[in-house]
């Protein structure tokens, strides 16, 4: 898994450092097993987190205008 891999890691590292870039990701679940740069990657203030859950992508389908463009 990337996640454990130092290399990986150091790539992230430089990345979040940019400030000419915006980074889209996902990362695991905070109750699942904790990994330290997860967990770094969570607290750092440049990072804007939002939870996407089952529900909320449910309703996103529905109601995006994507969606309703081609259901009709």
């Amino acid at each position: 898994m990337e996640l454990f891999s130092s290399k990986f890691e150091q790539m992230i590292h430089q990345l979040m450092s940019r400030n000419d870039l915006t980074i889209l990701a996902t990362i695991p679940d905070k109750r699942k097993v904790p990994v330290a740069l997860v967990d770094e990657i969570r607290r750092s203030s440049t990072v804007h987190l939002f939870e996407v859950r089952l529900v909320t992508l449910c309703v996103f389908l529905i109601f995006s205008p994507f969606t309703l463009q081609h259901q009709m």
